[in-house]
């Protein structure tokens, strides 16, 4: 059985020979664009060279014992910790192999360049079918941005279409100092929780309507509702069923598609078309008018709209520009957060060593606030992607979460995300954050946000204002030193035509919200007896869920969504661009920052 490796050249040169995925190829050598990388690196990029497997049945044998990664060798005083991935396939019968064999060698090639690539290794199909491809990357940071590329979303639709069946796996090749060998041990399983779904295998065109999980319901129940109209969509939003405004945008567009495909539209009329597409951004903008990325997505759709009917697109035409946006849209999100992700946990890690605060390599304990994970974005997070990118790196020793009343997104969401990513955690009270502060050692405050003015100010969730105070005032009794915080979040976030926090509108929620509490229905005795301990939710699964009112009847409540931290108080603010910095105490110019990134 022939099989082939694929591994980064020499990260100092830029020498390459063909690359051919093929049965009958043996080994080949991709072009190198590896960035600067650790020396740790590099020694296990020059080792696997000489990576192969050990036995014929490499495709059903245990991952570790299939290859000769007991022979690899690396100097005795390196440690180091990489990401590998495995997919163990079988091909459907009679299915057609040259398609699948480009697409992965285009595929191969954009993880190349996305950076973080140490060796890609494959098999040839068994009589059978069954294979097995292994990829060993920098970190899971680096995986997943390069696999949310074109051209591997592109192979893994190819795939599924051609393969019976296929599995996933994920392993931890560490290195430890004082050995020269390296060992090889499989991730525990976590399920990032999201937001929505499509079912059955149906692509985005297919489905002509999403399932989103109703985050009201949330960790008790888990519940998905099926959204096809943009009124549905508008009250997801109100009603804060779901928070993201890239999925208002792909709702949005199914909308524009289904309004255009029925037997009786008027498909000759795009200005009909347009026009409704102008009200019904309007409409939806208002569901959340503090949040510029959905002013900002939805400004993307009417402007590609414009341009498409000022072209003469017909309404399917034009519609299928919004479907593109839209989309478009969405990766974008994805690949955004993992930068954002990654680019803050090297600007915290390198400020503390820097600093002395901490010694090279330790880890630190962050704090967030509401929810900021997969359930409010895309996928990934924004602060809470710089949390997992830190948990990836083997950084992180504990996240501390707000509680975040009176939504309780904390308590009920980002709880849950944590858990689903195996990351140690702890709530803590919203009135008990000084507390905290003081007696345990946090080294980063890191939130998220809903816009930023041109001068840093930035308008987040309830809280984040005098969390952020507390971070730079430390007990006189505490020897802890102030806490940097960090404000997480895509580049559409920032309003550089806002000078300044003064201009943005607060979001106010009704008093009731703040006077009553949801929740599961428990008896007291028994959570008790047992410790506390109750069943989490299953899907499919009801609980009782009750509302509580908690306040005297007709109780006034002064309850703002959002609040404004200045920049003053803001150490960083983290993009998919970099790390934008400041003077102590001065404010920001992101416009020259933003300018300056996309130079």
């Amino acid at each position: 059985m022939s099989t082939a490796i694929a591994v980064s050249g020499p990260p100092q040169s830029s020498s390459s020979c063909p690359f051919s995925p093929t049965e009958n190829h043996q080994v080949g050598y991709t072009t190198s664009r590896l960035p600067t990388v650790d020396a740790a690196s590099i020694a296990l990029h020059h080792a696997l060279h000489a990576f192969k497997p050990t036995t014929p049945n490499y495709a059903y044998d245990d991952y570790s014992e299939a290859f000769n990664f007991n022979e690899l060798r690396l100097p005795e005083e390196m440690e180091r910790e990489w990401y590998i991935v495995a997919f163990r396939s079988t091909r459907a019968a009679d299915s057609p192999s040259r398609d699948l064999y480009e697409a992965d060698r285009l595929a191969h090639e954009e993880a190349v360049s996305a950076g973080g690539l140490l060796a890609y290794w494959y098999g040839a199909p068994n009589s059978h079918g069954s294979n097995l491809a292994t990829c060993i990357w920098m970190s899971r940071a680096h995986a997943v941005k390069a696999t949310s590329g074109p051209k591997h979303v592109e192979a893994m639709r190819l795939a599924m279409a051609m393969y019976a069946n296929y599995d996933l796996e994920r392993y931890v090749l560490r290195k430890v100092k004082g050995e020269t060998g390296v060992t090889v041990e499989q991730m525990a399983v976590t399920t990032p929780l999201t937001a929505f779904r499509i079912t059955g295998g149906r692509t985005f065109e297919q489905a002509q309507s999403v399932e989103i999980i109703d985050q009201l319901l949330l960790p008790h129940t888990i519940r998905w509702e099926q959204v096809s109209t943009i009124e549905e969509a508008f009250a997801a939003i109100k009603s804060m069923k779901v928070r993201d405004s890239w999925r208002s945008c792909h709702r949005f567009s199914r909308f524009a598609r289904n309004r255009f495909r029925a037997p009786h539209a008027p498909l000759g009329q795009s200005l009909a078309l347009l026009s409704l597409l102008l009200k019904q951004t309007a409409y939806l903008l208002t569901s959340r008018p503090t949040a510029v990325n959905l002013l900002e997505a939805l400004s993307r759709i009417e402007s590609a709209a414009k341009q498409a009917t000022e072209a003469g697109a017909d309404g399917h035409q034009l519609a299928r520009k919004v479907v593109d946006v839209a989309v478009g849209v969405w990766d974008e999100d994805r690949e955004r957060n993992v930068a954002i992700g990654d680019n803050g946990a090297r600007w915290i890690l390198e400020k503390l060593e820097r600093e002395g605060t901490i010694e090279k390599g330790e880890k630190i304990n962050v704090l967030t606030v509401c929810n900021t994970g997969s359930l409010a974005t895309s996928a990934y997070g924004t602060a809470l992607g710089v949390i997992t990118s830190l948990h990836h790196m083997g950084r992180l020793s504990h996240a501390y979460y707000a509680q975040t009343g009176p939504y309780q997104q904390g308590a009920r969401l980002t709880s849950m995300e944590l858990a689903s990513l195996g990351i140690e955690n702890t709530m803590v009270c919203d009135t008990a954050i000084g507390a905290l502060i003081a007696e345990k050692r946090v080294h980063l405050f890191v939130a998220g946000a809903d816009r930023i003015a041109a001068n840093g100010d930035t308008a987040n969730k309830i809280s984040t204002y005098q969390i952020s105070l507390l971070c730079s005032s430390p007990h006189p009794f505490s020897p802890n030193p102030p806490i940097p915080v960090l404000v997480a979040a895509p580049v559409t976030t920032l309003d550089l035509a806002m000078d300044s926090g003064r201009s943005i509108i607060i979001e106010q929620r009704p008093s009731w919200e703040a006077c009553t509490v949801r929740g599961r229905v428990v008896e007291v005795d028994e959570m008790i007896k047992s410790g506390g301990k109750i069943e989490p939710a299953q899907e499919g699964v009801d609980v009782e869920v009750a509302t509580v009112l908690v306040t005297p009847p007709n109780t006034r409540a002064w309850n703002p969504a959002f609040d404004v931290t200045p920049a003053s108080l803001i150490a960083g603010i983290v993009t998919e661009l970099g790390v934008a910095k400041k003077e102590q105490g001065a404010e920001y110019d992101l416009r020259s920052f933003v300018k300056a990134g996309k130079q």
